[in-house]
């Protein structure tokens, strides 16, 4: 069984990039197959595929790997039976290596003990990133800001307002969007 923390984010990265670009592959292939399963593969195909396949091996698991053949299947059936193995290998290494984040809200590659790297290729739509402690604090910073600034406005509003008040004379309206234009 693989260490739970076994992945760096190099490791990470280059298994994204293969991953999209076995995914391509493996389209573009399943769509011929369907039409023509024992048509002839190109040989820039045929050498494309090969390549993928021996990048994809140190993702899989060693039972999977000594399945999956050196090269590439000479018609677009069987090719699209290999890359699909591939693809589904790469999908068993992220699953065993990632998790999900509730503090992102995304999948995360777990890195280190504490480490985490949102997986990329699903697009996470993070709200924001902390890399640092550093950039934590100056988000804590620039809120506790903010919330002294809206404070410190609706106070000033509630005086306006209390010494008109007193004063006997009707309150102004806040000023609209167009008297500001």
């Amino acid at each position: 069984m693989p260490k739970p923390h076994s992945v760096t984010p190099d490791r990470a990265e280059a298994h994204e990039g293969l991953y999209l670009r076995l995914a391509k592959l493996l389209k573009q292939v399943e769509t011929i197959a369907a039409r023509k399963p024992e048509a002839e593969i190109p040989a820039e195909t045929r050498a494309l595929a090969s390549d993928l396949l021996f990048e994809v091996r140190p993702f899989l698991a060693r039972s999977l790997a000594r399945k999956l053949p050196l090269d590439a299947a000479p018609g677009f059936a069987g090719l699209a039976v290999q890359l699909g193995q591939a693809l589904a290998g790469l999908d068993a290494f992220e699953a065993r290596h990632s998790a999900w984040d509730p503090e992102l809200g995304c999948f995360v590659w777990l890195i280190g003990r504490d480490a985490t790297v949102p997986v990329r290729r699903l697009r996470p739509q993070t709200s924001a990133i902390i890399t640092s402690l550093a950039d934590k604090r100056h988000g804590e910073e620039m809120r506790d800001k903010l919330l002294r600034l809206i404070e410190a406005k609706a106070e000033t509003a509630y005086e306006d307002g209390y010494a008109d008040a007193t004063a006997g004379r009707p309150s102004s309206p806040p000023p609209s969007r167009l008297d500001r234009l």
